[in-house]
């Protein structure tokens, strides 16, 4: 599941994810793209390429030793945590009461 895009670009390279999480803003900005979108991904595009099974462990050791991926990692973490703090003190802040129509 794709998430936490801060362009277009980076929503339109998933074509064909089964899910994202786009924010309202972007989805507003493709919503007025006219251009045909090419499917990037689909089951079976790619079948050298097959999971390989890999411990917790491995992972973390692995992702430690590239240094651009424990960054951006970390980066990425402190983003989402920063943007669900907004998330959570927007929907707990008081609502204006809007006469009905």
């Amino acid at each position: 599941m794709g998430a936490s895009f801060r362009n277009t670009g980076q929503i339109k390279a998933l074509a064909g994810c089964d899910n994202l999480t786009i924010s309202p803003e972007l989805l507003e900005e493709l919503g007025v793209e006219q251009a045909q979108l090419q499917l990037s991904l689909s089951p079976g595009s790619n079948p050298a390429e097959q999971a390989l099974p890999v411990s917790e462990t491995q992972f973390r050791w692995d992702t430690s030793q590239d240094a651009a991926a424990h960054h951006l990692l970390a980066d990425g973490i402190r983003k989402f945590d920063q943007d669900h703090a907004k998330m959570v003190a927007l929907v707990s802040a008081p609502q204006k009461h809007r006469p009905e129509a």
